[in-house]
């Protein structure tokens, strides 16, 4: 896998790659993608916040916590 990162986005690239839960991608639920681009709500100290559309209106949050 690889993946690339700004201040807005994380993009993870390569089969089984993904964030949270595999079935939410970029072009439907069905799991299946080998690239996934999730928008970066929240980033800090100990908080990550990762939103998805995974269709037209179809949005999956994703709330990752530093412990």
């Amino acid at each position: 896998y690889a993946y690339e990162f700004t201040t807005s986005s994380l993009k993870v690239v390569g089969t089984g790659a993904y964030m949270g839960l595999q079935k939410a991608t970029n072009t439907g639920q069905d799991g299946s993608a080998t690239e996934i681009t999730y928008i970066i709500t929240t980033l800090d100290a100990t908080d990550m916040i990762l939103d998805i559309e995974s269709g037209a209106g179809v949005w999956w949050r994703l709330k990752f916590k530093k412990m």
